[in-house]
């Protein structure tokens, strides 16, 4: 019995290993879904400063042409000048030179300030672009990390559970079906017993717990365990109780 209950705790020190692998590859996915994230929105970002720096150039394109065309009108309307016979028609045209003139000011006042943005969007491009460089670098270490990983770890599953069926071929069938049914159960199926370590005064050692529940244990229950002779389950969490002398 000493034998089968230590290959129980094997497999139990097996399984615990299996499934913190097991929960540690389920965030495989979501880890690179949010890097992959990361990265998009650090793309996201250039392209929206390369639109912001298009639409200013577009736009800077557009003044430089109304100024032309206010340039071309200014030139029409003094031409014109030159043949006009009334005073009347004479103050009309000076108007619309006088209103031209003021229409390439603030023409010329807004596409200074619209260089000033597009330097400033030419800037902010080259700054996103560096971090974007390095952006790219940790994207594809950490990508290869998780993708070693995930090798890594779907060798080790393959190993441990290699381990697992050795062990479980020289446990009898029905101790195997009770210690499986445990474990779906209550998630393990071994629990190793402990002492308590009292610090406080008026209190007394030799006080065991079980490992799976934390509930007392009757002193004859402990010893029991101990011996190892017999398979003795919890009475509060049912879980087969376990002396690890290795850790005494």
């Amino acid at each position: 019995m000493s034998e089968l209950l230590d290959n129980l705790y094997k497999l139990h020190l097996l399984d615990i290993k299996l499934k913190r692998i097991h929960d540690r590859m389920i965030t495989i996915p979501k880890r690179t879904e949010v890097l992959e994230q990361r990265f998009q929105r650090r793309k996201d970002e250039i392209v929206e400063h390369k639109e912001n720096l298009t639409s200013a150039e577009v736009e800077r394109k557009k003044i430089e042409l109304d100024i032309e065309q206010a340039e071309d009108k200014i030139n029409t309307y003094q031409n014109q000048l030159q043949k006009v016979k009334t005073n009347e028609e004479y103050r009309g045209l000076e108007a619309q030179i006088e209103f031209q003139k003021s229409k390439i000011n603030n023409l010329e006042t807004q596409e200074i300030e619209l260089l000033d943005k597009i330097d400033q969007y030419q800037d902010e491009l080259n700054e996103f672009k560096k971090r974007m460089e390095n952006e790219q670098q940790r994207y594809e270490q950490e990508k290869e990390k998780l993708e070693k990983e995930k090798i890594t770890s779907d060798q080790i599953i393959t190993e441990l559970n290699q381990q697992k069926q050795q062990i479980s071929q020289i446990i009898q069938p029905r101790f195997l079906k009770k210690y499986e049914r445990i474990r779906n159960a209550k998630g393990t199926a071994i629990a190793v017993i402990s002492e308590m370590d009292f610090n406080t005064p008026g209190t007394t050692n030799d006080v065991w717990i079980c490992g799976g529940c934390n509930s007392t244990l009757p002193p004859q229950i402990v010893e029991e365990v101990k011996m190892n002779t017999k398979m003795i389950t919890c009475e509060v969490c049912g879980r087969i109780l376990y002396y690890d002398r290795d850790e005494i």
